[in-house]
């Protein structure tokens, strides 16, 4: 009898422990006849542990990942998602340069006028396996449009001028067809805007647009007004500039265009900015100051540039993370950074007159590599020791010219899954209801856009090549400063290996079709 009430308590507590426990995932099955498991991958671990491990991966991984399962495709998709995977995604290899190339697109080599614009996206030395740098737009609403910044992954590009109808775009590269058109509402004849920069405000969790307003005031008395009240002759007017913020998105009890600063504002701003932690900065090319906006609450911060300097090259940079910028004061050059607490730190100084054209400047590990590149100082690549305070001079080919105009470095930029379309939200649905229904006209020029993509790749080439260049000098820094001081100039020829690159475009523009997908 003891025996047979120790089996029974035996048997009763295999058939507990195989009991499913209430609001535990299934357990797996098992084939019959086999040991393998069958069910979708990852169905015994919990939501918020695949989250987590998926927000740590780069986003073309994450991005893989969707075909796991209907289950992980709704999962990266949800926009708790994309905010885990901007806080704690994986960031991009270091050394790497994140950079925009404009083509113009002419139908015909003898047409004059481009009919569209192509922007093609790439971060050398990053890879084509890991982050997937290569992507492209292409397009007659492109046209005119320039690289403003970007922010949590998000391109900005506008026009430079003021306009009435002022309009921008929002692509973010690591998303295949992920471009959206934002339109600023504000229709006034009277009042034109600039698009200045995109910014995050980390505390209310919205995307604002930073604006130039230009406001036209008509104060001629005389009696040849029209309907509008506006004076015909154009001489008696008075204009007067502002900087305002709009929110993207429809944000319940909250202002969409709001004015932070009229005091002393004119139209000399830089056309790129750069955006950092919250913090939007501005560049004042004619009174030689920088304006922090802060995002959040919309503050501006006026810093005035150090010295007596006049500027080197008109772009705020980046290095160790924080802004930085060349001055020259009529003999020398200075870099100099600016700190946390909006502090000028003085980093190297020289004599060379080239620092007036710096394009780009980069840390690997105590050295400075410093890329000139204007209609003067074309392709010239100089070391800078910040130990020994010693400039050297990189041999590079001869044929290595670039033309500066037409291609952007994005500073700051980091690859996330942050959807244009969910920032934009609500505001632009009238406008997309009337896209849907030009959809067919839409399918029929997608073939033509293609077109226009392979010709704009075509173009960039030389720009990959030698951006991919670039990293490869910076890879070898500093073990072997010397052996990149004494290259000769077979050894970089031979670097730049275009078949490789010409694949690796080619094969991007294939996996893009693939891996298309819509957050």
């Amino acid at each position: 009898m003891e025996k047979a009430a120790g089996e029974d308590e035996t048997v009763e507590a295999r058939e507990t422990a195989a009991a499913p426990i209430a609001g535990a995932p299934a357990a797996k099955k098992r084939k019959e006849g086999s040991g393998a498991m069958v069910g979708p991958p990852g169905a015994g671990i919990c939501d918020d542990v695949l989250r987590n491990i998926f927000a740590r991966l780069p986003a073309r991984d994450a991005v893989a990942c969707m075909a796991l399962s209907k289950h992980h495709c709704n999962l990266i998709c949800s926009t708790e998602f994309r905010s885990l995977h901007c806080r704690l995604g994986a960031p991009l290899p270091r050394p790497h340069i994140a950079y925009i190339v404009t083509v113009p697109v002419r139908r015909r080599p003898e047409q004059e006028d481009a009919v569209g614009q192509f922007y093609g996206f790439h971060v050398a030395g990053a890879g084509l396996r890991d982050h997937a740098p290569v992507r492209a737009i292409a397009g007659s609403r492109y046209l005119g449009k320039k690289y403003i910044n970007n922010c949590n992954g998000i391109v900005l590009l506008a026009d430079e001028e003021f306009s009435v109808t002022c309009s921008c775009i929002l692509w973010n590269p690591a998303i295949a067809d992920a471009a959206k058109e934002v339109t600023i509402p504000d229709q006034s004849p009277e009042r034109e805007y600039r698009v200045l920069g995109l910014g995050y405000g980390r505390r209310s969790k919205t995307y604002k647009i930073l604006l130039c307003r230009k406001q036209t005031h008509w104060i001629c008395n005389r009696e040849h007004t029209n309907r509008k009240g506006r004076c015909t002759c154009g001489d008696a007017i008075h204009i007067e500039y502002s900087l305002a913020t709009y929110t993207v998105g429809d944000k319940e009890n909250q202002p969409q265009l709001r004015t932070v600063l009229s005091d002393n504002m004119d139209a000399w701003i830089g056309h790129e900015s750069l955006y950092m932690d919250g913090t939007s900065y501005l560049l004042h090319v004619e009174k030689l100051l920088i304006l922090a906006v802060h995002v959040d609450d919309e503050t501006v911060t006026t810093i005035d540039l150090p010295g007596e300097s006049k500027l080197g090259r008109t772009v705020l940079m980046e290095l160790y993370g924080r802004p930085c910028m060349f001055m020259y004061d009529g003999t020398r050059y200075t870099l100099w950074l600016l700190s946390l607490d909006h502090q000028w730190e003085q980093r190297f100084v020289t004599n060379d007159k080239s620092c007036a054209s710096v394009a780009g400047i980069w840390d690997c590990s105590g050295l400075l590599l410093i890329y000139f590149n204007d209609a003067w100082y074309n392709g010239k690549v100089c070391l800078y020791n910040v130990a020994t305070e010693k400039m050297l001079e990189a041999n590079l080919p001869s044929d290595m010219e670039l033309d500066w105009s037409n291609y952007a470095i994005c500073w700051g930029y980091r690859p996330t899954l942050v959807s244009p379309e969910s920032i934009v939200g609500v505001v632009n649905q009238g406008k997309e209801r009337r896209r849907d229904r030009s959809a067919g006209i839409l399918h029929k020029l997608k073939p033509i856009n293609e077109q226009d993509k392979r010709k704009g790749q075509e173009e960039m080439l030389d720009t990959v090549c030698f951006m991919e260049f670039l990293v490869g000098i910076m890879q070898k820094l500093p073990d072997d400063l010397q052996d990149v001081v004494e290259m000769s100039l077979m050894d970089a020829e031979g670097a730049l290996n275009t078949g490789y690159y010409t694949d690796l475009l080619v094969n991007d523009v294939e996996e893009s079709h693939d891996l298309s997908y819509s957050l």
